[in-house]
């Protein structure tokens, strides 16, 4: 495309008004950003073995979980769920009740979402000294492991946690049913249902590329994920979800539960396969076309753009990735993520400061 002086001011001022008009401009990129789901599951299996069962006296050294730590505090962790990127605590009343249904009403469920900067950290205070909490910590739990008296209780040495995260909730088990209908399917869980997640992807009318990242879709995978799912399936972003067929949508999941289970069993977000591409391996790559400009297996141009506010990836090389079913080319003011609404202010602005620039506002991408 042939880019006059004229065209380039005018990109220039719609860059600097984006801030202006844009609202996704007020928020910052990190409020939006998320972990990925495997580190999630992976707390929560560390967690099942080394907390499940154990009774804990509960605080809030910030107060901002003060009501929450008094409802679980002297109860017994029962439970642990993940969800996606969601991580659901469930703790029992200390009595010994043989049926399930009875304890289950008076369970207290904490949901947990990280965000990109928590922690749950566990100490065992009978082998190393126990920090000072910080200024984010929301929760501490002490472990209580045994009782004195039928008046008193005293802890012996035990675990003591300390939980920094985004969001921190407590509620009945509602609260753990709620939460999980409305997140889509977790690639790590047993009980995920593929079938039914095709099903509401063939009919909408978002790109794949929106859909993985969308948690109501596909609970877990976050940006990373996003951009080597795609890519190792063969689908190109902005596929349509209802130009999707089924075939497709069988690659992607399938490589969904490989990648994050990869990442489940490693601890770590690699998605070259040794296996399959040994060359790549052996040039030390972890990862195909992600924050990349070319392609670790074909060497062809990787291309990003915003997707909803996070950067996607693909390989332009047509080998990779094959364009089929695309969105059609966005408006060069759609790209950085102005409104039909907007632009119009735009035109009228540059129609007032910039009154030689061509009719032709909208320039393609291509």
């Amino acid at each position: 495309m042939r880019v006059t002086f004229s065209t380039a001011a005018l990109l220039l001022l719609v860059i600097t008004l984006q801030h202006f008009l844009s609202t996704s401009a007020l928020i910052p990129n990190n409020t939006i950003r998320m972990v990925e789901g495997h580190s999630v599951h992976r707390i929560a299996s560390s967690f099942r073995s080394k907390l499940v069962g154990r009774k804990f006296s509960a605080s809030s050294p910030n107060g901002r979980f003060a009501d929450g730590a008094a409802a679980i505090d002297g109860r017994v962790l029962s439970r642990m769920e993940a969800v996606g990127k969601n991580l659901f605590v469930f703790f029992s009343s200390d009595v010994k009740d043989e049926v399930r249904e009875n304890r289950e009403k008076e369970d207290v469920v904490v949901h947990v979402h990280f965000g990109m900067s928590g922690a749950w950290a566990v100490y065992n205070s009978s082998g190393e000294e126990e920090p000072e909490v910080k200024a984010t910590t929301r929760l501490r739990l002490e472990e209580i492991k045994f009782k004195v008296n039928s008046s008193s209780s005293l802890s012996s040495k035990g675990f003591i946690t300390h939980l920094s995260a985004m969001a921190v909730a407590h509620g009945d088990p509602s609260l753990y049913s709620a939460k999980k209908n409305s997140l889509g399917q977790d690639p790590l869980r047993s009980d995920a249902d593929p079938d039914f997640l095709y099903s509401k992807i063939a009919k909408s009318k978002k790109s794949i590329g929106q859909l993985l990242m969308d948690q109501s879709y596909f609970a877990g995978p976050g940006n990373i994920y996003r951009a080597e799912i795609l890519f190792l399936a063969g689908v190109y972003p902005t596929t349509l979800g209802v130009s999707l067929d089924r075939e497709s949508f069988n690659k992607v999941w399938d490589t969904s539960v490989k990648l994050v289970r990869r990442g489940y069993d490693t601890g770590s977000i690699l998605t070259v396969d040794a296996t399959i591409d040994p060359s790549v391996a052996a040039h030390g790559e972890r990862r195909y076309i992600y924050t990349k400009s070319q392609c670790a297996r074909c060497g062809g141009r990787v291309s990003s753009w915003d997707i909803s506010g996070r950067t996607c990836y693909a390989c332009e090389s047509g080998r990779c990735q094959p364009k089929l079913n695309v969105l059609p080319s966005r408006p060069t003011f759609l790209r950085y993520g102005l409104s039909w609404k907007n632009c119009l202010k735009m035109k009228m602005v540059a129609m007032l400061f910039l009154p030689r620039v061509p009719g032709r506002l909208f320039i393609s991408r291509r």
